[in-house]
């Protein structure tokens, strides 16, 4: 991310839709972790839906050591996905989140200095299904350079395009949000 304000670039990378599960558990992780911090990122934002259904499979300890391993320059933020209400998630998930080192957002801001002294700022929205998401106020983006707006479902950016953010990121597509016209969608099962 480059703002043509400024020349310091910025490197986010997003994790979303985990569903930890019996099948995928805290030790398939380990690429996902590898990969994550070879890219040095500024940010890391995880998108929500860290188990697929607590109540059946569980395993906190070893999820928050792995997450806990992610490494940013600035910080690591979290929303809620609609998984991480279900099946008894909703009283664990944000311990889990914050015991890995995650800001966990809930319509909420938070700001953050960079090394050049612009400041960038997250909102992230609670779940749109299972959540109540509503925008945090006071408005703080006067006093920001860049601001980034967080949701899990991308079903409801449309009703955020006009509220002043230049990047909206979400999640819970598990296979992309973005088709090219004239060319088909390819959805590609990824075998983690």
């Amino acid at each position: 991310m480059n703002n043509t304000n400024s020349k310091e670039n910025l490197k986010i990378v997003q994790l979303s839709d985990l569903h930890i599960k019996k099948d995928f558990n805290a030790d398939r992780l380990d690429k996902v972790i590898q990969k994550t911090n070879e890219q040095n990122p500024d940010f890391i934002i995880f998108s929500g839906d860290l188990y697929d259904n607590y109540s059946q499979y569980n395993e906190n300890e070893a999820v928050i050591s792995k997450l806990k391993s992610l490494k940013a320059k600035y910080g690591k933020i979290a929303i809620w996905g609609n998984r991480d209400y279900g099946g008894g998630a909703v009283k664990e998930y944000a311990n889990i989140m914050a015991e890995s080192d995650f800001s966990l957002l809930r319509n909420e801001n938070q700001v953050f200095t960079l090394d050049n002294g612009k400041k960038i700022l997250f909102t992230g929205l609670d779940d749109a299904l299972l959540g109540n998401p509503q925008f945090p106020s006071p408005n703080q983006m006067a006093e920001t350079s860049y601001d980034i707006l967080l949701t899990h479902e991308p079903d409801e950016v449309s009703q955020y395009q006009n509220k002043g953010y230049e990047l909206i990121l979400s999640g819970h597509s598990h296979g992309g949000q973005i088709n090219v016209p004239l060319i088909p969608q390819i959805q590609k099962k990824l075998r983690h």
